[in-house]
C-alpha cells in the first residue's frame, strides 16, 4: 500500500514558487496584449495578485513554516507580507505600500467578481513591479536555503498595439509590403490576388490611401493599370503592428 503524502510534501517551497513564477509572467504577457474585451485589465489583475500571494508562501515554506500555519495566516496579502519580513524577507518600502494597498482595496477579489464603483487600486504596473521584485528575493533565499529554484531573466514582451485596420485592408498593405513586382501592384491583379471584388479592394485602398499608408502611383493609359504602392509609413505600421505574423 502507498503511503499518503502529506500536506507538506504536496505543497512545498519550490511548488510554490514555480507556480507563482508562471501566474506572474502568464499576467505579464496577457498585459501586454490587446484584448477586444470589456474588461482586459480584470483577469490580469488577478493573475497577479495570486502570483504575490504564492511568492509570500513560497518563502514562508522555505523557511520552515508548515502549511498548517500558513493556513492560519490565510490568504490576505499583507498578513503574509508582514509575517514573511519578520522571518526574514527583505522588502522594500514602495514594494510593502503595494502589497498593503492589495489587501485595503479587496484588488484580487474586484479583478475577481467585477465590484463596481468608485475605488482607487494598484496598476497593474505597480502589481507586476512587486511580483518581480518578489520573484527575485524569494529566488535568492529559496537557492539559499538549497532548494533547486532557478535565478531566470524574462524579457518583457512588447505591447501588441491594435492596427486600427479590419482584417482585409490589412491583407492589402501585406500584400503591398510583399510584393516587388509592378504588375502585382495594379488594382485588377491585387483583387485575383487577395480574392476580393474590385470594388472592396478600392475601398481598402482609400482607407490606406487617407490613412497614408498606401498610395496611388500612377495609372497605365495603353493598359488601363492603376498601380499603388505602400508609403515608409505603411511600412512602419506593418513592421510595429506585427502585421506579417497575422497572416
Amino acid at each position: 500500500m502507498a503511503e499518503s503524502i502529506d500536506d507538506d510534501e504536496r505543497t512545498n517551497a519550490v511548488g510554490l514558487f514555480n507556480t507563482a513564477r508562471s501566474y506572474w509572467q502568464s499576467a505579464v504577457h496577457l498585459n501586454a496584449g490587446d484584448l477586444k474585451v470589456t474588461h482586459p485589465q480584470a483577469p490580469v489583475t488577478f493573475l497577479f495578485c495570486h502570483a504575490i500571494e504564492l511568492y509570500l508562501k513560497a518563502y514562508l515554506r522555505g523557511a520552515g513554516k508548515s502549511v498548517a500555519e500558513l493556513k492560519q495566516i490565510g490568504h490576505r496579502v499583507a498578513n503574509l507580507a508582514k509575517v514573511a519580513a519578520d522571518t526574514g524577507l527583505k522588502i522594500e518600502p514602495e514594494q510593502s505600500e503595494v502589497l498593503n494597498h492589495v489587501d485595503d482595496a479587496g484588488v484580487a477579489i474586484e479583478a475577481r467578481y467585477i465590484v463596481t464603483g468608485f475605488k482607487t487600486s494598484p496598476t497593474n504596473d505597480a502589481l507586476s513591479g512587486a511580483a518581480a521584485s518578489l520573484d527575485q528575493s524569494v529566488c535568492a533565499a529559496l537557492v539559499k536555503a538549497g532548494l533547486p529554484v532557478r535565478n531566470e531573466y524574462f524579457e518583457q514582451p512588447k505591447p501588441q498595439r491594435s492596427s486600427g485596420l479590419d482584417a482585409d485592408t490589412s491583407r492589402v498593405l501585406v500584400h503591398l509590403f510583399r510584393t516587388s513586382e509592378m504588375d502585382d501592384r495594379d488594382v485588377a491583379t491585387m483583387a485575383t490576388i487577395l480574392r476580393l471584388e474590385r470594388g472592396m479592394l478600392e475601398y481598402h485602398l482609400v482607407i490606406l490611401d487617407e490613412g497614408k499608408l498606401a498610395e496611388n502611383t500612377g495609372f497605365n493609359y495603353v493598359t488601363g493599370h492603376v498601380y499603388w504602392a505602400i508609403t515608409p509609413e505603411g511600412r512602419r505600421h506593418v513592421v510595429d503592428h506585427r502585421l506579417l505574423d497575422a497572416t
